[in-house]
């Protein structure tokens, strides 16, 4: 396996941490360094997390090249050596002191991650449906919510009272309610972990116990040290059982990305449309045709890629198929150059595979959809564990 990154891929993990808007003499310097920096590999992220994936991605769109503005400085990673690190973003601080990992009064570990329900509104809140979520941060400290509507985010603080017992102390005020207002709630775990019961004991914020006191489901878009839970940034949304461990997440239009340090992880693709040719920037697609047959098909024809056989199966109740791909090593038209596959329809991105790289693809149809999915490390000794935990299309815990 080989890790591939360059700085394209890490302005777009900055995305949402950014300004909209970016001054004309950052973009332009930014600009400049992409055209005459070479491309590092195996650079990491926010100082820690190493992709597992052998892919590169590459956003076609300038306007993400302004992305990575802090305080008017850029941040470039295409000129750091292999084993640089990018400045890590400042983490919002806490409204009061966070607890520390091993603090006994702090929410257990397998709380700490980011949670997401369906809510169908609330005439106290005056929320309109939609997906909501909850946060437990990595100290075990605090919790906030957010997408209840303004002032519905009642940041608290967390201490445990008794077993799967915590109660959570206001820091701000918020709609009706004051600093200090306590509430004890009673939690429980699937036996999964992959989602939280909340409910209220007690509690002097009545809003705050109609927010917190639901049905959870774990975020896998989010930090967590759990493997089991949902994707909902692409349709459908789905659930997935990975390993237990410390996983981070990147998203793109239709495609996200799990990854852990040590190589474990899981990308998953909607509607993957190939390119012309493998060796071409030009990033010139092969004219889009539904269904992972054609994709499969498409695929045997393009002469830079050896493909497996082809193997039916069904992914929870849906047609799938799973074959593997390598890339041709020494490809005579562009040799030692990674060489393009396919990119979500509706990505402004490009996915590559290395020369004499192998993986493992499986695509299922749900809905008109078709879904793609990858394993890492390639073979995998549980490969096929992980896709059959697959639960697609998912229905996140309404409420």
């Amino acid at each position: 396996m080989t890790t591939d990154r360059d700085f394209d891929r890490i302005a777009r993990a900055w995305l949402d941490l950014m300004p909209n808007e970016a001054p004309d003499r950052a973009v332009d310097a930014v600009l400049l360094a992409v055209e005459t920096t070479s491309q590092q590999r195996s650079v990491r992220l926010f100082g820690q997390w190493r992709s597992p994936m052998h892919r590169l991605v590459l956003v076609a769109s300038a306007a993400m090249l302004g992305v990575a503005l802090v305080g008017g400085a850029f941040i470039l990673a295409g000129s750091r050596p292999s084993d640089s690190t990018v400045p890590t973003p400042s983490p919002v601080a806490s409204p009061v002191a966070s607890a520390t990992v091993g603090d006994a009064s702090a929410a257990e570990e397998a709380l700490r991650a980011t949670w997401i329900a369906s809510s169908g509104g609330h005439p106290l809140l005056g929320n309109a449906p939609g997906i909501v979520s909850m946060s437990v941060s990595p100290s075990g400290a605090d919790v906030s919510a957010s997408d209840f509507g303004p002032g519905h985010g009642y940041a608290s603080t967390i201490k445990q009272t008794g077993a799967n017992e915590f109660e959570l102390t206001l820091v701000g005020d918020s709609d009706e309610c004051a600093v200090g207002d306590k509430g004890i709630y009673r939690w429980s775990l699937s036996e999964d972990r992959g989602q939280l019961d909340l409910s209220v004991l007690t509690e002097d914020c009545e809003k705050r116990g109609i927010v917190f006191g639901r049905a959870w489901a774990r975020s896998l878009t989010g930090a967590t040290t759990v493997g089991t839970g949902v994707v909902d940034t692409m349709e459908p949304d789905f659930k997935i059982r990975l390993p237990d461990n410390a996983y981070e997440a990147r998203t793109l239009d239709d495609f996200v990305e799990i990854g852990a340090a040590d190589g474990v992880g899981l990308m998953a693709f909607k509607n993957p449309q190939l390119f012309v040719d493998a060796c071409s920037t030009d990033e010139e697609r092969v004219p889009y045709t539904p269904g992972a047959a054609a994709f499969a098909e498409g695929l045997r024809n393009n002469d830079a890629f050896i493909v497996g056989p082809e193997t039916a199966l069904t992914i929870d109740g849906n047609p799938a198929i799973t074959f593997t791909v390598e890339g041709k090593a020494d490809y005579a038209r562009c040799p030692g150059e990674p060489l393009y596959e396919f990119t979500p329809q509706a990505c402004n991105c490009h996915f590559v595979l290395g020369q004499g790289d192998s993986e493992s693809l499986y695509l299922v149809e749900v809905d008109g959809d078709t879904i793609l999915f990858e394993v890492s490390p390639f073979d995998s000794p549980n490969e096929r564990q992980i896709i059959d935990s697959i639960r697609i299309p998912f229905d996140i815990p309404r409420q």
